[in-house]
């Protein structure tokens, strides 16, 4: 059974009234904004990780001036040019998710093999 990575998103953090982004997504459109959307001024940006060499920021605006929070998309910038440290990060994100689904998978295999044996006891114990 093969799980399907890609894509996968980590969202901005929407916490009261402001946003956290991820790091490397706050890295790149820090470094890259006033080249690519000098008049945006960002409040949160998500990840979208398309691939281990592939990915998008999703440029979010503020949802409301005084209470904050994470409104629509208002920019994307799709595959910057990423530098060696970007691209460790990506792979240190990469490999968190592998690692989160592997255990999900883990969990399910577990709760299904018990739930087998439950219902073997309960045959054995009550018949058919």
């Amino acid at each position: 059974m093969t799980q399907k990575l890609y894509p996968f998103t980590i969202y901005a953090e929407n916490v009261n009234t402001w946003a956290e982004s991820p790091q490397l997504a706050r890295d790149i459109w820090m470094r890259d904004r006033t080249k690519v959307a000098p008049e945006i001024v960002w409040y949160g940006i998500d990840l979208v990780v398309n691939g281990p060499d592939s990915i998008e920021l999703d440029v979010r605006e503020m949802a409301h001036s005084v209470y904050g929070g994470l409104g629509k998309v208002i920019f994307k910038y799709v595959n910057p040019a990423l530098l060696r440290s970007d691209a460790m990060q990506l792979a240190e994100i990469i490999l968190k998710e592998q690692t989160r689904i592997a255990a999900e998978i883990r969990r399910a295999r577990k709760a299904e093999q018990k739930a087998l044996e439950i219902e073997a006891v309960r045959k054995e114990l009550f018949g058919d």
